[in-house]
């Protein structure tokens, strides 16, 4: 029976995974006294407490009613040195049962046996037994034979036997007994159990540190400690103890320190311990440095060793924790140099070249021959059969995910042979899979050295989203322009049978660049126009069809033709598409399928969380975000938005959260934070072009803010501005950004009526074309703004009636107060406050408070009544976010929080920066002050937006 800390049946809530083993093998130990007789293995590797275990076993077995006798097993020991040490020595200083000397004279081993046996008879005859061997690895052969023979005579008798070894080694003499036969009945029967023990947990750690120190660890000193240690307990006590000499507290800021100095202490003692071993040990060692393998011939002939010589030095070095158990890692690369400057370059190199020939013979898998080949000097890979193994491994290690091994292979052999085109494609499809804002460089200079016309339309696929991580839009538009054409004249000569789809690939590369930056936008809209959409059968064609979704949102295409280009190239979901799946998902929202939209981007999210670029996950939540916010989720879109650029933050991403920051300036200026927002769009970037998005965005939000501020003039010159803009662009969809709108509103405000009139008339054929009916329901508010008087009462009533059957809650109320405005203006005060009570209403449930205030001032003005609104930082806090705040400042750590309220780590810091947001403040510390400001007339808001 296995034992192991998650499926141990004496566990205990509060106690350490050691003393439920202690538990476990005390539960055994009782249970084979009082049945039949058991053998209790204790495995765990060098450093883990065995001993320690087994000395706690022993103090606690002094209450059994058995005789405990305990020996240690020592290596290269005479025969029968354990069975006589383990009858000579008992934990209760019972010593009339100790070998004589007689029994020691015998120089027959089968009248020893035969008189050990006899005694061990005579000590069960008198009552139950418990006999303890430790390093059972190193047990004599005879004594071996004994221990089987008592178990077999102790069939009706009270015996257990308590045995440690390393894991999976029963050692040289026990191995051999065991391929006799000998323990069928023990080692090999039912009537065992093997407890294993494993390192110590970060909760154990924690323990071990508080104890040692005398003080609470936090987490990250913990961390390192439990990072550098393995969790082994005694080289954690070793470091402790070396931490304490040199004053190192158990402090976060102290981490690094510790983290430093358990590698050093490691290494000086698995130095010293080798500096001390013999001459063929310190060979197997420098063996395994050079070839990366613990193989028994390869490490044999280095070593000049015979392989059971090899096998059992190797075995020395994982028990001695120099080797990372059962592999050919050293614990520590300073060892594993050291082991290496005691060879000269050419006897590296030498031995490098035979181990992987070595390891190449034997049929082991690439990576394993790649290993040696690896630290060959370029030069050295002289034989064709390794740049071919290298290839091979770079294959298998990208194919599972070791996406760094894969480019170390490739980058070696283009050192090697730095014309290989084939593999620096193999290459650049290798490095798109990683952050693009660290290899998009290094995917461009690849592709400067290609000529082949196939191989650089394959780097340029696998580029990807690169141009639009980098800013390098409009160069790359014109590079692939350049590819897609030699590629097209190098397949009219010579046609392969997988240039359509490859052609394809590139024609949606294109796109998607093209549409994503202003300067190219309307080259590549033409472009787009002149493409006939694919039927969706291959990847390939599905990928034009998620960029000609995009490009046709941004022309201004009738919406349900978008929607079918969306929903054809999207096919099951996002799974694999990547940053691809946000132009579709862009379609859709406007076109009015906001759930299917958000649904994607969450599904995007999920499925990039925690990727180690962070691209993908920033960009999904920036989208979600957008959405949100344009449907008047702000409370949702802030926390998205807050979360994508902190993970950019974290992930130096920052220039690639402009988008998330438009949103969130548009939040907080709709929430009457216009410092906060002012702040966010003035943030230095290195950003070399602007993706249309968040330019139009950034515009259209900047001239908000100079409304707020009271520079009318300067707003409608920003309004302006953005609408120019998109017409050189050649974006023809309105309601993508619509300037106009807000524009029109500001223009009748300053008596400038023909102006706005003209916007109207230039754009209700692109809203018309467009379809859908947040576009008729804001060109139905335009044209009531323009109209005046009666008619435009019409208008701006069917406005608010239109938008209702949309999802553009934030447009339905501005329709909602210019509405009531206007009834206020015709005397119509019942009807207007009506309409205003209504806009209140919404506008709290959106988290809208520039908007519900301006409604509720109305209101008051029409003779309405309505309770004071949310004024105080504090009041605009979501019911969870002053829960996480309220956390916090009692002192709470982020995980504790997290914890306590069930959500993840990253949900607390996201709420946390919302927290700091709203009330203005930068610390921690400053939590407690700020949220205790009243809560007077608070109209308060669940998470979700909706009225409590």
């Amino acid at each position: 029976m296995l034992y192991t800390h998650e499926q141990d049946p004496e566990r205990l809530s509060g106690q350490s995974v050691r003393q439920r083993q202690l538990a476990v093998l005390m539960t055994r130990v009782t249970a084979a006294l009082r049945g039949t007789p058991e053998i209790v293995r204790l495995c765990g590797d060098s450093g883990m407490g065995r001993t320690h275990l087994l000395s706690a076993a022993l103090t606690a077995m002094r209450p059994l009613p058995a005789r405990v006798f305990h020996t240690r097993c020592v290596p290269g020991a005479g025969a029968f040195t354990a069975a006589r040490a383990v009858l000579a020595a008992s934990t209760q200083q019972d010593t009339a049962l100790a070998v004589g000397p007689g029994l020691r004279d015998k120089k027959s081993e089968h009248h020893m046996l035969l008189a050990l046996l006899e005694c061990a008879t005579e000590l069960m005859r008198q009552g139950p037994v418990v006999l303890v061997l430790d390093d059972f690895h190193h047990c004599d052969l005879p004594s071996v034979h004994w221990l089987d023979h008592t178990l077999r005579r102790a069939r009706a008798a009270s015996l257990a036997v308590v045995v440690s070894h390393p894991p999976g080694d029963l050692g040289p003499d026990t191995r051999k007994a065991a391929s006799h036969g000998v323990f069928s009945g023990a080692l090999g029967g039912t009537g065992q159990s093997v407890i294993e023990l494993e390192p110590l947990s970060l909760d154990e750690t924690a323990l071990l540190i508080e104890t040692s120190s005398g003080r609470l660890p936090e987490e990250a000193f913990t961390a390192a400690c439990h990072e550098v240690t393995g969790g082994v307990p005694r080289e954690l006590t070793e470091l402790l103890r070396v931490a304490c000499k040199q004053g190192i507290l158990p402090l976060a800021e102290e981490a690094e320190r510790i983290h430093a100095l358990g590698v050093s202490v490691a290494t000086v003692r698995r130095l010293d311990w080798l500096k001390e071993q013999p001459e063929p040990l310190r060979s197997v060692a420098r063996a395994v440095a050079v070839a990366g393998t613990t193989r028994s011939r390869v490490v044999a002939e280095l070593a000049g060793v015979t392989a059971f010589e090899g096998d059992a030095l190797v075995t020395s070095l994982f028990r001695a924790g120099v080797l990372v158990s059962g592999t050919g890692t050293f614990r520590s690369a300073d060892v594993r140099e050291q082991l290496l400057r005691e060879l000269s370059a050419v006897q590296q190199v030498a031995a490098r070249s035979r181990a992987a020939r070595l390891l190449r013979e034997e049929g082991r898998p690439a990576e394993e021959v790649a290993r040696p080949c690896l630290e060959l000097p370029p030069e050295a890979l002289s034989e064709p059969w390794m740049l071919f193994v290298l290839r091979q491994a770079a294959v298998g290690a990208s194919h599972e995910g070791r996406v760094i091994e894969a480019i170390h292979c490739l980058e070696h052999v283009l050192r090697a042979v730095p014309d290989d085109e084939p593999t620096k494609v193999l290459l650049a499809e290798t490095l798109s899979t990683l952050d693009l804002t660290k290899t998009a460089h290094r995917l461009r200079e690849i592709l400067k050295t290609v000529r082949d016309p196939r191989a650089r339309a394959l780097i340029a696929v696998a580029l990807g989203p690169a141009p639009t991580v980098d800013g390098r839009l409009s160069e790359t538009t014109a590079a692939l322009r350049e590819i897609v054409s030699t590629f097209d004249e190098s397949a009219r000569r010579n046609p392969q049978p997988d240039d359509p789809e490859l052609r394809t690939q590139l024609e949606a590369a294109l796109v998607f660049v093209g549409i994503d930056g202003p300067a190219t936008l309307r080259g590549t809209l033409e472009r787009s126009r002149a493409l006939v959409p694919p039927q969706g059968g291959t990847s390939a064609e599905r990928s034009l069809l998620r960029a000609m979704a995009g490009a046709q949102l941004l022309d201004g295409v009738p919406a349900q033709q978008v929607v079918g280009l969306a929903r054809t190239g999207l096919g099951a979901g996002t799974t694999s598409l990547g940053v691809e799946a946000i132009w579709p998902a862009f379609a859709l929202y406007h076109a009015g399928e906001v759930e299917t939209a958000v649904g994607l981007m969450t599904s995007l999210y999920t499925e990039n969380a925690n990727d180690a670029d962070g691209f993908t996950e920033c960009a999904a939540l920036s989208a979600r975000a957008y959405f949100r916010m344009r449907a008047g989720f702000m409370d949702l879109a802030a926390a998205d938005a807050s979360t994508a650029v902190q993970i950019g933050q974290q992930k130096h991403l920052h220039e690639n959260t402009p988008f998330a920051r438009y949103v969130l300036a548009l939040v907080l200026a709709r929430q009457g934070f216009t410092d906060q927002a002012e702040a966010l769009l003035t943030e230095d970037r290195s950003r070399k072009e602007w993706v249309c998005a968040e330019h139009f965005g950034r515009l259209m939000v900047s001239g908000l803010l100079r409304e707020e501020r009271g520079d009318h003039s300067g707003a409608l010159s920003l309004l302006h501005r953005c609408g120019r803009e998109l017409a050189d662009a050649g974006l023809r969809n309105p309601v993508f950004a619509p300037w106009w709108v807000d524009a029109v509103r500001l223009l009748i405000q300053r008596g400038r009526t023909d102006e706005a009139r003209d916007i109207v008339a230039r754009t209700e054929s692109q809203v018309v074309r467009w379809g859908t009916a947040e576009g008729h329901g804001l060109m139905l508010l335009a044209r009531g703004m323009v109209a005046g008087g009666t008619a435009g009462l019409a208008l701006l009533n069917s406005a608010v009636e239109t938008l209702e059957q949309s999802p553009a809650r934030l447009a339905r109320i501005d329709a909602c107060l210019y509405h009531g405005e206007a009834l206020m203006a015709a005397d119509r005060f019942n009807d207007a406050r009506g309409r205003l009570r209504g806009a209140v209403h919404l506008a709290v449930a959106c988290g809208d408070l520039v908007s519900a205030r301006k409604a509720r001032r109305l209101l008051k003005t029409a003779g309405g009544r309505m309770p004071e609104l949310a004024t105080k930082p504090a009041e605009t806090l979501t019911a969870r976010e002053r829960r996480v705040a309220e956390l916090a400042a009692e002192g709470l750590s982020n995980r504790r929080i997290s914890e306590t309220l069930f959500v993840t780590l990253r949900t607390v810091e996201s709420h946390l920066s919302s927290v700091y947001r709203k009330l203005g403040i930068e610390l921690r510390t400053e939590l407690g002050a700020a949220l205790d400001m009243g809560l007077s007339g608070r109209v308060e808001r669940t998470e979700h937006g909706d009225l409590r």
